[in-house]
């Protein structure tokens, strides 16, 4: 792996150019993000990347409230997932599509979302565009377990899963939210929700579309778009928790 310093240059050169018009389409879909997409033919996937099959390689996470937060004392995130939320920040204020999200905000909650940060995961991540091999996956969200039931949006496209949807890649989307929240933050020409890369800028772009673009620090507004990525208030005080834990207060 090359040095993180090194791969952000690149990262912050690469995706200048593709964001643009993202957060234009973007912008204009925000009235739908909640909403189910309907399946209308392999051309609506156009410039994505196919999820592969799951196998035994599925994730637990995605349950309810049951994904464990990595405790980390001091920051020991993994240099290239760090670098992802640098970049994923650098991009976005560059654009001025950032409401004030941060690099703690995006590592607390990745690590509620995922171990993929932590040191000793043993999760692959391609330093060329950030995949994770093997793909991070949810549980199926067929209403059994205490789970909640979401019928297939994608037709397994993104999920592996034809007939429920479960929350794909290191950031945990759901297929619907995904497909409209979809960006290429590395300039690969793809936007894919197993990319780190992708998968931050994203969640930060929802974090900030969930609060019209307020100021993420005034008020409750952190509080309230950490709810709308799940809606859970022990799932915001875990994450607050941490960002507070990433930022050494």
């Amino acid at each position: 792996m090359g040095g993180a310093g090194s791969f952000t240059r690149v990262l912050r050169a690469r995706s200048t150019r593709w964001i643009a018009v993202s957060i234009t389409l973007l912008v204009l879909l925000l009235p739908g993000l909640a909403a189910v997409a309907a399946v209308t033919g392999p051309s609506k996937w156009a410039g994505d990347v196919v999820a592969k099959p799951a196998g035994k390689n599925v994730s637990p996470l995605g349950s309810k409230n049951t994904a464990a937060a990595v405790v980390l004392p001091r920051d020991e995130t993994r240099p290239r997932v760090r670098a992802a939320y640098e970049n994923a920040v650098t991009v976005a204020n560059a654009d001025g599509t950032n409401c004030g999200v941060r690099y703690a905000v995006l590592a607390a909650l990745g690590s509620v979302e995922s171990s993929l940060g932590k040191p000793t995961s043993r999760t692959v991540i391609r330093d060329y565009d950030g995949r994770v091999e093997p793909p991070i996956y949810g549980v199926t969200l067929s209403g059994t377990d205490g789970n909640a039931e979401v019928p297939d949006s994608d037709a397994g496209f993104y999920d592996d899963d034809p007939d429920w949807d479960r929350a794909v890649g290191p950031m945990q989307f759901l297929p619907s939210t995904w497909y409209r929240i979809k960006v290429d933050a590395n300039g690969d020409g793809t936007r894919d929700p197993q990319s780190i890369d992708d998968a931050a800028l994203g969640s930060l772009l929802y974090l900030c579309l969930a609060i019209r673009n307020a100021p993420i620090d005034e008020g409750d507004n952190l509080a309230r778009a950490l709810f709308s990525y799940n809606r859970s208030k022990a799932y915001v005080a875990r994450v607050i928790g941490l960002i507070d834990q990433f930022e050494g207060r």
